[in-house]
Protein backbone atom coordinates (compact mmCIF):
# COMPACT_ATOMS: atom_id res chain seq x y z
CA UNK A 1 0.00 0.00 0.00
CA UNK A 2 1.51 3.17 -0.90
CA UNK A 3 -0.92 5.48 -0.27
CA UNK A 4 -4.74 6.35 0.73
CA UNK A 5 -6.81 8.29 -1.53
CA UNK A 6 -9.19 11.12 -0.31
CA UNK A 7 -10.23 11.44 -4.02
CA UNK A 8 -12.09 10.35 -6.72
CA UNK A 9 -12.90 11.39 -10.45
CA UNK A 10 -14.45 9.00 -12.77
CA UNK A 11 -14.07 9.97 -16.88
CA UNK A 12 -16.09 8.85 -19.68
CA UNK A 13 -12.89 8.07 -22.11
CA UNK A 14 -13.99 7.99 -25.85
CA UNK A 15 -10.31 6.97 -28.07
CA UNK A 16 -9.05 5.02 -31.03
CA UNK A 17 -6.32 2.20 -30.10
CA UNK A 18 -6.98 0.65 -32.98
CA UNK A 19 -5.91 2.69 -36.11
CA UNK A 20 -7.24 0.39 -38.93
CA UNK A 21 -10.72 0.80 -37.27
CA UNK A 22 -10.64 4.16 -36.69
CA UNK A 23 -13.90 4.77 -34.28
CA UNK A 24 -14.08 5.85 -30.45
CA UNK A 25 -14.68 3.26 -28.49
CA UNK A 26 -16.09 4.30 -25.06
CA UNK A 27 -14.67 3.23 -21.32
CA UNK A 28 -14.55 4.78 -18.22
CA UNK A 29 -11.69 5.99 -16.11
CA UNK A 30 -10.98 6.29 -12.48
CA UNK A 31 -8.22 8.43 -11.23
CA UNK A 32 -7.47 8.15 -7.65
CA UNK A 33 -5.38 10.66 -5.30
CA UNK A 34 -3.91 10.91 -2.28
CA UNK A 35 -1.56 12.80 -0.62
CA UNK A 36 1.60 11.82 -2.50
CA UNK A 37 0.48 9.52 -4.74
CA UNK A 38 -2.11 9.23 -7.81
CA UNK A 39 -3.52 6.11 -9.71
CA UNK A 40 -5.25 6.12 -12.97
CA UNK A 41 -6.61 2.96 -14.55
CA UNK A 42 -10.32 1.51 -16.28
CA UNK A 43 -12.65 1.56 -14.31
CA UNK A 44 -14.22 -1.17 -16.27
CA UNK A 45 -10.94 -3.64 -15.19
CA UNK A 46 -11.29 -2.07 -11.76
CA UNK A 47 -14.91 -3.24 -11.11
CA UNK A 48 -14.39 -6.56 -13.35
CA UNK A 49 -10.75 -7.57 -11.08
CA UNK A 50 -12.49 -7.60 -8.27
CA UNK A 51 -15.79 -9.67 -9.35
CA UNK A 52 -13.07 -11.97 -10.50
CA UNK A 53 -10.80 -12.15 -7.44
CA UNK A 54 -14.24 -12.39 -5.42
CA UNK A 55 -15.64 -15.51 -7.23
CA UNK A 56 -12.61 -16.84 -9.48
CA UNK A 57 -13.57 -20.14 -10.06
CA UNK A 58 -16.81 -18.92 -11.89
CA UNK A 59 -14.46 -16.88 -13.99
CA UNK A 60 -12.07 -19.61 -15.10
CA UNK A 61 -12.02 -22.05 -17.82
CA UNK A 62 -12.16 -25.38 -17.39
CA UNK A 63 -9.76 -27.71 -18.62
CA UNK A 64 -11.17 -31.66 -19.36
CA UNK A 65 -7.84 -32.90 -20.31
CA UNK A 66 -4.23 -32.61 -21.66
CA UNK A 67 -2.55 -34.01 -24.64
CA UNK A 68 0.87 -36.27 -24.27
CA UNK A 69 3.18 -32.91 -25.54
CA UNK A 70 0.90 -30.69 -22.80
CA UNK A 71 -1.85 -28.85 -25.43
CA UNK A 72 -5.32 -28.55 -23.74
CA UNK A 73 -8.47 -29.85 -25.48
CA UNK A 74 -11.63 -30.12 -24.52
CA UNK A 75 -11.80 -26.79 -22.50
CA UNK A 76 -15.29 -25.82 -20.97
CA UNK A 77 -16.12 -22.31 -20.81
CA UNK A 78 -15.95 -20.38 -17.67
CA UNK A 79 -19.68 -20.16 -16.48
CA UNK A 80 -19.14 -16.09 -16.65
CA UNK A 81 -17.20 -14.10 -18.58
CA UNK A 82 -14.97 -11.12 -17.73
CA UNK A 83 -15.98 -7.74 -19.28
CA UNK A 84 -12.25 -5.65 -20.15
CA UNK A 85 -11.50 -2.80 -21.31
CA UNK A 86 -8.73 -2.56 -23.99
CA UNK A 87 -7.28 0.08 -21.71
CA UNK A 88 -5.38 -1.68 -19.29
CA UNK A 89 -2.39 0.04 -18.39
CA UNK A 90 -2.34 1.03 -14.66
CA UNK A 91 -0.40 4.77 -13.88
CA UNK A 92 0.48 5.52 -10.26
CA UNK A 93 2.54 8.64 -9.98
CA UNK A 94 4.72 9.77 -6.61
CA UNK A 95 3.28 13.71 -6.81
CA UNK A 96 6.06 14.97 -4.64
CA UNK A 97 8.69 13.72 -7.09
CA UNK A 98 6.87 12.97 -10.42
CA UNK A 99 7.99 9.45 -10.47
CA UNK A 100 5.47 6.93 -12.35
CA UNK A 101 5.29 3.63 -12.27
CA UNK A 102 3.12 2.19 -15.66
CA UNK A 103 2.13 -1.06 -14.99
CA UNK A 104 0.34 -3.81 -18.37
CA UNK A 105 -1.21 -7.06 -17.50
CA UNK A 106 -1.03 -8.95 -21.09
CA UNK A 107 -2.52 -11.96 -19.70
CA UNK A 108 -2.88 -14.32 -16.55
CA UNK A 109 0.64 -15.24 -17.40
CA UNK A 110 2.12 -12.00 -18.18
CA UNK A 111 2.59 -8.47 -16.27
CA UNK A 112 4.74 -5.75 -16.66
CA UNK A 113 6.16 -2.65 -15.49
CA UNK A 114 8.25 0.28 -15.88
CA UNK A 115 9.43 3.36 -13.76
CA UNK A 116 10.50 6.48 -14.63
CA UNK A 117 10.59 10.47 -13.85
CA UNK A 118 8.28 12.31 -16.26
CA UNK A 119 8.29 16.24 -16.88
CA UNK A 120 4.66 17.86 -16.31
CA UNK A 121 3.38 19.27 -19.38
CA UNK A 122 4.35 23.40 -20.71
CA UNK A 123 0.95 24.68 -20.44
CA UNK A 124 -0.26 27.52 -22.41
CA UNK A 125 -3.25 29.24 -20.13
CA UNK A 126 -6.26 30.85 -22.27
CA UNK A 127 -8.69 33.46 -21.46
CA UNK A 128 -11.81 31.02 -22.82
CA UNK A 129 -13.82 29.64 -20.30
CA UNK A 130 -16.44 26.60 -20.51
CA UNK A 131 -18.09 24.45 -17.91
CA UNK A 132 -18.34 20.73 -17.44
CA UNK A 133 -20.20 18.90 -14.40
CA UNK A 134 -21.27 22.86 -13.40
CA UNK A 135 -17.74 24.00 -12.93
CA UNK A 136 -16.40 27.14 -14.61
CA UNK A 137 -13.65 25.69 -16.31
CA UNK A 138 -10.50 27.26 -17.39
CA UNK A 139 -8.70 26.28 -21.30
CA UNK A 140 -5.03 25.66 -21.58
CA UNK A 141 -3.56 23.82 -24.14
CA UNK A 142 0.22 21.95 -24.42
CA UNK A 143 2.08 19.53 -26.70
CA UNK A 144 2.72 16.50 -24.71
CA UNK A 145 4.25 13.16 -25.47
CA UNK A 146 3.62 13.51 -29.19
CA UNK A 147 0.03 15.13 -29.08
CA UNK A 148 -1.52 18.34 -28.65
CA UNK A 149 -3.72 18.31 -25.65
CA UNK A 150 -6.68 20.69 -25.63
CA UNK A 151 -8.15 20.67 -21.93
CA UNK A 152 -10.37 22.24 -19.73
CA UNK A 153 -9.92 22.52 -15.42
CA UNK A 154 -11.90 23.95 -12.62
CA UNK A 155 -9.49 26.14 -10.48
CA UNK A 156 -12.37 26.03 -7.95
CA UNK A 157 -11.10 22.48 -7.67
CA UNK A 158 -7.67 23.17 -6.25
CA UNK A 159 -6.24 19.65 -7.47
CA UNK A 160 -3.45 19.70 -9.89
CA UNK A 161 -4.19 16.49 -11.36
CA UNK A 162 -6.05 14.89 -14.52
CA UNK A 163 -6.54 11.99 -16.22
CA UNK A 164 -3.71 9.90 -17.50
CA UNK A 165 -0.06 12.24 -16.96
CA UNK A 166 -2.05 15.46 -17.95
CA UNK A 167 -1.08 17.55 -14.73
CA UNK A 168 0.53 20.49 -12.85
CA UNK A 169 -2.71 22.84 -13.73
CA UNK A 170 -3.67 25.19 -10.90
CA UNK A 171 -6.96 23.09 -10.69
CA UNK A 172 -8.11 19.30 -11.54
CA UNK A 173 -8.57 18.81 -14.74
CA UNK A 174 -12.19 17.69 -15.87
CA UNK A 175 -12.01 17.49 -19.97
CA UNK A 176 -8.82 16.66 -21.81
CA UNK A 177 -8.39 15.99 -25.71
CA UNK A 178 -5.95 15.40 -28.48
CA UNK A 179 -5.92 17.40 -31.45
CA UNK A 180 -7.03 13.94 -33.54
CA UNK A 181 -9.53 13.32 -31.18
CA UNK A 182 -8.22 10.20 -30.38
CA UNK A 183 -8.48 10.32 -26.93
CA UNK A 184 -10.80 12.06 -25.10
CA UNK A 185 -11.49 12.19 -21.35
CA UNK A 186 -14.65 13.53 -19.94
CA UNK A 187 -15.25 13.71 -16.17
CA UNK A 188 -18.96 12.43 -15.49
CA UNK A 189 -18.68 12.15 -11.76
CA UNK A 190 -15.79 13.11 -8.77
CA UNK A 191 -16.40 13.12 -4.83
CA UNK A 192 -14.04 13.54 -1.98
CA UNK A 193 -14.10 9.87 -0.22
CA UNK A 194 -16.00 9.46 2.75
CA UNK A 195 -13.95 6.13 3.42
CA UNK A 196 -10.36 6.08 1.70
CA UNK A 197 -9.64 4.06 -0.82
CA UNK A 198 -6.03 2.08 -0.91
CA UNK A 199 -3.41 2.95 -3.79
CA UNK A 200 -1.26 0.05 -3.97
CA UNK A 201 1.32 -1.66 -6.24
CA UNK A 202 1.34 -5.80 -6.75
CA UNK A 203 4.08 -8.36 -6.76
CA UNK A 204 2.90 -9.85 -9.58
CA UNK A 205 4.31 -7.45 -12.02
CA UNK A 206 7.76 -7.93 -13.48
CA UNK A 207 9.70 -5.04 -14.40
CA UNK A 208 10.89 -4.15 -18.09
CA UNK A 209 12.92 -1.46 -19.87
CA UNK A 210 10.54 1.09 -20.98
CA UNK A 211 11.47 0.31 -24.82
CA UNK A 212 11.10 -3.85 -23.67
CA UNK A 213 7.12 -2.49 -22.04
CA UNK A 214 6.08 -0.58 -25.31
CA UNK A 215 7.63 -3.35 -27.49
CA UNK A 216 5.50 -6.40 -25.65
CA UNK A 217 2.43 -4.20 -25.52
CA UNK A 218 2.52 -3.48 -29.18
CA UNK A 219 3.16 -7.32 -30.17
CA UNK A 220 0.47 -8.34 -27.78
CA UNK A 221 -1.78 -5.85 -28.98
CA UNK A 222 -1.14 -6.32 -32.96
CA UNK A 223 -0.46 -10.13 -32.61
CA UNK A 224 -1.83 -11.81 -29.58
CA UNK A 225 -1.74 -14.93 -30.32
CA UNK A 226 1.20 -15.28 -31.91
CA UNK A 227 2.57 -13.57 -28.40
CA UNK A 228 0.59 -16.32 -26.07
CA UNK A 229 2.58 -19.00 -28.14
CA UNK A 230 5.99 -17.33 -27.48
CA UNK A 231 5.16 -17.93 -23.53
CA UNK A 232 4.68 -22.03 -24.67
CA UNK A 233 7.66 -22.56 -26.93
CA UNK A 234 9.60 -26.02 -26.59
CA UNK A 235 6.13 -27.59 -24.42
CA UNK A 236 4.64 -28.56 -27.87
CA UNK A 237 1.43 -26.54 -27.07
CA UNK A 238 0.24 -23.75 -29.65
CA UNK A 239 -2.92 -22.08 -30.38
CA UNK A 240 -3.83 -21.75 -34.18
CA UNK A 241 -6.75 -19.06 -35.79
CA UNK A 242 -7.43 -19.49 -39.01
CA UNK A 243 -7.91 -15.96 -40.02
CA UNK A 244 -11.78 -15.48 -41.51
CA UNK A 245 -14.36 -12.41 -41.66
CA UNK A 246 -15.59 -13.84 -38.59
CA UNK A 247 -12.10 -13.38 -36.82
CA UNK A 248 -10.79 -10.76 -39.11
CA UNK A 249 -10.19 -8.24 -36.48
CA UNK A 250 -7.49 -9.68 -34.82
CA UNK A 251 -5.38 -7.58 -37.42
CA UNK A 252 -5.12 -4.26 -35.76
CA UNK A 253 -2.58 -1.23 -35.45
CA UNK A 254 -1.60 0.09 -31.85
CA UNK A 255 -2.04 3.51 -31.23
CA UNK A 256 -0.79 4.56 -27.85
CA UNK A 257 -1.48 7.38 -26.19
CA UNK A 258 2.06 7.12 -24.82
Amino acid sequence: ILDSAYFECLYKLDYVMDLLKPYNKPDEMRLLVGNKYTQFQSYTNYITDSLVNANPEEYKPQVIGLSEQGQAYNIRPASKQAKRSNYKEISIINRNNNNIIAAYELNSRQAIKFEETIKNPDWNIATETDSVLGYICQKATTHYAGRNWTVLFAPEIAIGEGPWKLRGLPGLILKAEDNDKHYVFECIALQRLKTKKTINTESKYRTVSKADYQKQIKNFFEDPIGTINRQFEGTGAKITIHKTNENADLIRKYNPIK
